[in-house]
């Protein structure tokens, strides 16, 4: 865009009209330039980051030349189809990961006879006491509290308006805030803009060649991961009761960590004590994305979660859409009719849920 501007501004040096005239076309055109720049600048020293620069050091051609090489590097120049068709064309390849797409996120067919059977195997239910504190408004401190607990620096959504932006202004906005937060969640006034995603494909592998090969990510809009963020950390006191022991993801005094040292004890003590043991490992293929949204409303139910509180929910899912974006471009809506919700703070609480009745 930049060279397109330096092209007129020559073809307005070459003009014979008068100075006056040209002065003023030259200050606009300069202007435009400089805005180009700076939203340039500003892009890569978001992508850069402050641990690829020194404190204080402004940007160099070192770091112009680094977001480059990443650009190059995060294109999708080829794409091969399950038949083994290549496409090379930006319009070919956008068109392949979004029918890829639409087929990943399209309802799953399930049978209600093994949800039943799922749902019935000796699943706590959540003390009656905390439906109250799960429905009751959003205060104005546990809105402060989500807003805190945002990594900074995250992409936004569609919208645009990242978290530092509420970081920022938390004490101008703060009532006008918590006012749509609890039209949202009280009031279920959440428009399916707000619910809308983009799905940006970070590869897998060295050299990816196929959609698989890519790990989709959805970058939500932040009033809504806020929302969410609200509902998980009323969530998470609640998980002790209603979660098998055994379950690390989603308690809070449980780790990642903790889940291995357990393993690692028990082999020793197998080792120690001569005992004959047999330890499972299973992976989960792309498990967030493989959860009915039937299945995962039958559970909350089970878990004795209120009508009011799964509605609150459902309105959350409801007409969920995302765009997938290839190389800046971006496909057409694509329905999420399973999953979790990828890139929601609720996703890791929901499907723990989701899995409990397994372990």
């Amino acid at each position: 865009m930049e060279n397109f501007y330096y092209i007129v501004i020559y073809q307005v040096l070459q003009n014979p009209a008068n100075y006056v005239h040209k002065a003023t076309e030259l200050k606009s055109l300069k202007a435009k330039i400089i805005r180009l720049h700076i939203g340039k600048c500003h892009g890569i020293l978001l992508d850069n980051g402050e641990t690829d620069r020194m404190s204080g050091e402004d940007l160099s051609i070192h770091h112009f030349i680094e977001a480059i090489k990443r650009q190059k590097a995060r294109s999708i120049t080829h794409i091969y189809e399950q038949e083994g068709k290549l496409h090379t064309s930006a319009s070919d390849i956008r068109r392949s990961f979004t029918t890829h797409m639409r087929h990943k996120y399209a309802p799953i067919p399930i049978d209600q006879a093994s949800i039943d059977r799922m749902v019935d195997c000796s699943i706590k239910k959540i003390p009656t006491a905390a439906h109250a504190s799960l429905e009751e408004p959003i205060e104005m401190e546990e809105l402060r509290r989500a807003i805190r607990k945002g990594t900074p620096n995250k992409a936004p959504g569609q919208d645009g308006i990242s978290l530092d932006f509420f970081k920022k202004t938390i004490y101008i906005i703060q009532r006008d805030l918590l006012t749509i937060m609890n039209n949202m969640y009280i009031g279920g006034e959440i428009t399916d803009n707000q619910k809308h995603g983009i799905l940006v494909c970070i590869r897998k592998t060295t050299h990816p060649n196929r959609t698989e090969d890519y790990r989709p990510l959805t970058l939500l809009n932040t009033d809504y991961k806020l929302l969410a963020r609200i509902i998980t950390n009323r969530l998470r006191s609640r998980m002790p009761h209603v979660l098998q022991q055994s379950q690390f993801c989603g308690i809070n005094e449980g780790t990642v960590f903790e889940a291995v040292a357990t393993v690692r004890n028990s082999v020793a003590y197998a080792n120690a004590a001569r005992t004959p043991m047999c330890v499972v490992t299973i992976d989960f293929k792309e498990a967030s994305d493989k959860i009915s949204h039937s299945y995962l409303f039958a559970i909350l139910k089970k878990h004795g979660f209120s009508e009011l509180f799964q509605q609150r929910i459902r309105r959350m899912y409801e007409n969920a859409t995302s765009t997938v974006q290839i190389n800046g471009h971006q496909s057409d809506p694509i329905p999420i009719r399973c999953s979790v919700g990828q890139g929601c703070p609720m996703s890791m609480l929901l499907y723990a849920l989701c899995l409990n009745p397994l372990l």
